[in-house]
């Protein structure tokens, strides 16, 4: 099938096209990197692709398609098990990947392509009940000292990774919503798309439809309401820069203002897959038709 890169100009309705690739698997997350491309993972292939800036395929990139494992090493030896989520560190120059019947997190370093392991081997027992049946529904970000986050939409509950430990970072478990003084306690119903920046985690509580921040050990919404009046419907990907955030809300890219209560349109298709944000703050967006 035919997925399509195209990317709008921040401020205007423009639209350029930036590739269109021909794959017979279907892409579930796209992450760009600098200097490299555009770096994706695919639904049950055990390897990672990318398009470079010119639109040139390779795939696989790093891992083996139809061979899944968990070694470590260079990308043409190293192996995954089922990756899902994408994030990239600029910072360090690594790409993290939610590899998930791995029960794992693994990195790559995009500048000479060494897989490393980056979860405590000692605890795949812990892994397997926060990843098991996560399967395209985790979405994952960091920080730039290498802390990953991610959510897992049927436990309802927001995790991270720091020092190859792994700690439920917030949710109840329970598929509601709710507030609470204690990050444990508060409820989220469904959550997809995260991201971090600026020292807070933003969350798509997709099922409450709104976007929900977590900084300092509270919990508080910045978008949309977990009632009929919400200005959204289900958000599921998310991309923040400079206080703009682009999201995917069924077939419809919105965004919002921190500080400013209203959420506009900028793009309608039944296409969409992924997005992501330049430095400069264009949009790009990923279509297909991810029928294969």
């Amino acid at each position: 099938m035919i997925y399509s890169l195209i990317k709008q100009k921040f401020g205007t309705s423009k639209l350029d096209p930036v590739f269109n690739i021909d794959l017979n698997y279907k892409i579930v997350d796209l992450c760009h990197v600098p200097d490299l491309g555009y770096i994706f993972v695919c639904e049950g292939v055990h390897a990672l692709g990318y398009v470079d800036d010119n639109g040139s395929l390779v795939f696989p990139w790093a891992g083996n398609i139809e061979n899944r494992g968990c070694q470590e090493g260079y990308k043409e030896y190293a192996r995954f098990n089922m990756p899902s989520s994408l994030s990239y560190c600029k910072e360090l120059g690594v790409c993290y990947v939610i590899d998930n019947n791995g029960r794992g997190v693994r990195s790559v370093d995009v500048r000479d392509g060494y897989v490393s392991a980056i979860s405590n081997k000692n605890r795949k027992k812990d892994f397997k009940r926060i990843l098991d049946g996560a399967f395209i529904s985790t979405s994952s970000t960091n920080d730039t000292r290498g802390k990953v986050y991610w959510t897992i939409s049927d436990l309802n509950k927001v995790f991270s990774i720091e020092d190859s430990e792994v700690y439920s970072l917030a949710g109840s478990g329970h598929s509601s919503f709710s507030v609470s003084n204690r990050l444990d306690k508060c409820s989220f119903n469904k959550p997809q798309g995260i991201k971090y920046t600026d020292g807070a985690i933003y969350v798509c509580d997709s099922g409450n439809k709104c976007i929900r921040r977590i900084k300092n050990g509270s919990v508080k919404i910045i978008a949309g309401s977990p009632d009929e009046k919400s200005l959204l419907g289900f958000p599921t990907r998310l991309k923040i820069k400079n206080n703009i955030g682009y999201l995917v809300d069924k077939d419809e890219i919105k965004y919002f203002s921190f500080g400013n209560s209203s959420i506009g349109t900028v793009y309608k298709s039944k296409k969409i897959i992924d997005i992501e944000i330049s430095e400069k703050k264009d949009l790009y967006i990923l279509e297909g038709d991810n029928e294969v």
